[in-house]
């Protein structure tokens, strides 16, 4: 996606950001339901994911578009790597998973990142 000017129908990015969205949401809470057996996980994350959608029609600048994107299942396959279930004596000795914190953790990151870079963007443009 290259960057857009202000005569650029933010309507057409923010609609094909959510076409693609919307099917890894449903990916990930039906297809990949038993990874994670959670009802709410998905929903939360793509709470994220609407974050990531308002910067981007804010910014118009592609880096939080792509982030916002990939970043919903690719943070979801680092959860599953790096997941690890324990014993939590906190809370009465019950099993705790840890998958969740990663996987918003690392989403959160994600497209934190690619804010920097497109305020890297945006003070390379303004140099110029």
């Amino acid at each position: 996606m290259k960057t857009t000017d202000k005569y650029f129908p933010m309507y057409k990015v923010i609609g094909l950001q959510l076409l693609l969205l919307i099917p890894s949401y449903l990916i990930v809470r039906f297809l990949l339901f038993r990874l994670h057996g959670s009802y709410d996980a998905p929903l939360i994350a793509a709470g994220v994911s609407a974050v990531g959608v308002v910067i981007t029609y804010l910014t118009r600048k592609p880096f939080v578009f792509e982030g916002t994107i990939y970043g919903y299942l690719i943070s979801f396959g680092i959860s599953q790597i790096f997941k690890k279930e324990y014993i939590d004596p906190n809370h009465g000795n019950t099993m705790h998973n840890n998958w969740f914190e990663i996987w918003i953790i690392t989403y959160a990151v994600i497209i934190a990142a690619c804010v920097i870079l497109d305020a890297i963007l945006i003070k390379n443009e303004r140099g110029k």
